[in-house]
């Protein structure tokens, strides 16, 4: 058998694509980057690479081609194919690499063993005038021996005559330390984004539960959530921290839980010793937040406490005034308080826009920071969007549940 070599720049391109893997957090950029790799170290035209769905198919998520790219760009490549989905048989090559979990390397597609199950189809070669000839098809399997993709590459060329050749026991290497540490790595981020929307859905059912037994409405929470969101990006550029204010001010009155029925539900005006105990979810939020080591908690807390200070200093509970009000709890004021008027309640018709705009106007320097107001003002298309996206009906109320019905573990958000 003859032996190969791998030369120095060549590990080197696998031991950067390797480190890049723990700083890489988004499977978009993570796709890109074991591509671009492959076929890099093969030196081949084209790769695909597919991840299995739920439904036990492989679907595509990136194809590249130098070939394709001449004629419809880059992007256009991947435009080409986005829909496209293969069901794990074994009839597609593809598909039997994933059902077999096995490698797969075809020097001439148009010539298979007549021994084998699968058959190459030339629909795609026909449709955009391509030649596949050379194929490396190979599993991407995690530690748990679970199927988690495919990666195919086509037509691997000599480095000197850039003629069409097989790919080479070389080629089948690298590819092998490729796909396992690629497998892990999609895996590692897959695990962490499931975490990541358990732990949204589970603050969305924190917010909702709070705001239910105050009849408030489930696109309250979001609407005002995407407010303070959108306000957030505005002013601190930051797609990390909208982000984080999006989840973390949905728990803006999570503290009412711990306000009596009586004086949360009361119908008539409240005596001044009910105000001061309502004036209490403010602390009641931020006790129950801050002890978690979560940075969302952790700004979740602040909201919780800060979200009824008023810029002129006659807010609650702490009497802040000006910029010594963190702006989270300024940012959340305005999201909460133009939704409030702005959207129909059981005790309430709406307020038409302009008038919503014209109140926040006049509590500019008093209720609202100032800056903030302009900047809600001037972002109103898209809090427009918003209003559109989560606007009030008779479906989107939630179930009934209540903050016992919820089973979470603080600490791990």
């Amino acid at each position: 058998m003859k032996k190969f070599y791998v030369k120095k720049n060549e590990l080197e391109i696998v031991l950067k694509l390797f480190s890049s893997f723990s700083t890489c957090k988004e499977l978009d950029k993570l796709f890109d980057k074991i591509l671009d790799s492959s076929r890099e170290l093969t030196n081949c035209d084209a790769g695909t690479l597919y991840i299995k769905n739920d439904e036990d198919f492989l679907e595509f998520k990136l194809s590249r081609s130098y070939f394709l790219s001449n004629k419809f760009g880059e992007e256009g490549v991947n435009d080409l194919f986005k829909t496209f989905t293969l069901k794990i048989d074994e009839n597609s090559i593809a598909g039997y690499c994933a059902k077999t979990k096995k490698m797969i390397n075809i020097g001439d597609v148009k010539n298979l063993d007549k021994l084998v199950t699968f058959t190459y189809n030339d629909y795609w070669d026909k449709k955009y005038d391509y030649n596949t000839i050379s194929m490396l098809t190979f599993p991407l399997i995690n530690n748990q021996n679970e199927l988690i993709g495919v990666l195919q590459l086509i037509n691997a060329k000599d480095r000197k005559t850039g003629d069409i050749i097989p790919f080479s026991r070389k080629s089948e290497y690298l590819l092998s330390l490729i796909a396992m540490q690629s497998a892990m790595a999609i895996d590692n981020i897959q695990l962490t984004t499931r975490l990541h929307e358990s732990h949204i859905e589970t603050i969305l059912k924190l917010g909702i539960a709070s705001e239910y037994r105050d009849k408030e409405t489930f696109n309250h929470i979001r609407r005002m959530s995407e407010y303070s969101s959108l306000l957030a990006l505005k002013v601190k550029k930051s797609q990390k921290y909208a982000e984080n204010m999006r989840l973390a001010s949905m728990m803006h009155d999570i503290g009412k839980i711990g306000i009596p029925d009586a004086i949360l539900l009361k119908p008539d005006v409240l005596t001044d010793q009910e105000k001061k105990q309502m004036q209490k979810h403010t602390i009641f939020g931020a006790m129950i937040l801050k002890e978690s080591q979560s940075d969302i908690l952790q700004l979740a807390a602040k909201i919780a406490l800060t979200h009824h200070e008023r810029w002129d200093g006659a807010g609650y509970p702490l009497g802040l005034k000006g910029n010594s009000i963190p702006i989270e709890g300024r940012i959340v004021s305005i999201a909460d308080v133009f939704d409030a008027l702005s959207s129909k309640r059981i005790y309430k018709e709406s307020i038409p826009i302009e008038n919503c705009i014209n109140m926040l106007k006049s509590e500019k320097g008093k209720q609202f920071d100032p800056e903030l107001v302009e900047i809600f003002i001037e972002s109103l298309p898209e809090i427009d969007k918003i209003r559109e996206l989560y606007k009030d009906t008779d479906e989107s109320e939630p179930e009934i549940f209540t903050i016992g019905d919820i089973i979470v573990d603080l600490s791990s958000l």
